[in-house]
């Protein structure tokens, strides 16, 4: 059951006139212009948040050379998890076998009956000092491929913020470059003593720093992309709709209270010059100055 949207009048199922029966209004094209503007203007907000989402993303990540440089050093600290950081193994009845402390020496390490046996013998109260000490080293190892991927996601969303995501990598980075000193030192103190021990081996390599120096190149160009800033090149009155839109979003603005286009540009403005054109010479019955040299040029 409906009512008549102009005089209130309860349509009845037996009201199938496009006609309201009381004030005679056409319910199907009533209020069409004011819908239509509406319409209109929340397209054109719509419009202009698509708009600067693509041009804040192209200019985030591809939109210089340091922002090309940081996309290309985020991938550096997921790529030096895969230079060896040394050598780590067991050496147990049962299992025994050494293996690369890297991404894909760890994931060997761990797709089988290993890393299980490695947590179990840890437990043990006589022999499990050397086995948690090497569980401790590989879970440390582990901390820095956290920190790797982070470096990575914050690059990949750094168009969420473009003033204030480069002060997150570098923090991110930077934590990681502490991780990975921390690393070295546990590990070089660890090591010594399960070098003595005859059920675990571990021996720390040159590439343990591999880490460090990517966590530290990230920093770099992220401090340096700090200090230059982001720009994104948005179009005429883009900004504007977009800080519009929030406002209408929130419920401070209403879309009937704003006028059509909602922001005038250069671009508006000379839309409305050829509308205002053509119906002055519909009026007149002259053809339009573009018309006349379009058919010139024929």
């Amino acid at each position: 059951m409906k009512t008549c949207p102009k005089c209130g009048k309860r349509l009845r199922l037996w009201h199938v006139s496009q006609f309201c029966p009381a004030c005679g209004v056409n319910l199907r094209f009533f209020g069409y212009y004011e819908t239509f503007r509406r319409e209109a203007k929340a397209a054109e907000l719509s419009q202009a948040a698509v708009h600067v989402r693509i041009k804040r993303l192209k200019a985030a990540l591809v939109g210089s050379r340091l922002a090309v440089l940081r996309l290309i050093a985020s991938l550096l600290p997921a790529a030096s998890l895969l230079v060896p950081a040394g050598t780590f193994g067991l050496k147990t009845p049962l299992l025994e076998g050494n293996f690369a402390l890297s991404g894909l020496g760890v994931f060997g390490f761990a797709s089988g009956v290993r890393l299980k046996a490695l947590l179990d013998l840890s437990s043990g109260a006589l022999v499990g000092a050397p086995f948690a000490g090497l569980r401790n080293l590989l879970f440390l190892w582990a901390g820095i491929a956290v920190f790797a991927l982070a470096v990575l996601l914050c690059t990949l969303l750094c168009f969420v913020s473009v003033k204030n995501m480069q002060k997150v990598i570098c923090g991110v980075s930077l934590l990681g470059f502490v991780y990975g000193a921390f690393f070295i030192v546990y590990a070089l103190t660890a090591g010594k003593a399960l070098q003595t021990s005859p059920f675990a081996l571990f021996r720390l390599g040159v590439g343990a720093a591999a880490p460090l120096a990517a966590f530290a190149a990230v920093f770099l160009v992220n401090l340096l992309l700090e200090k230059k800033g982001i720009n994104p090149d948005y179009a005429e009155g883009m900004e504007e709709r977009v800080r519009i839109r929030r406002e209408v979003k929130a419920g401070r603005i209403r879309l009937d209270d704003l006028p059509q286009p909602v922001v005038e540009t250069a671009e508006t403005r000379e839309i409305e010059e050829r509308i205002a054109m053509g119906r002055a010479s519909s009026e007149t019955g002259k053809t339009p100055p573009e018309a006349e040299r379009g058919r010139e040029a024929t």
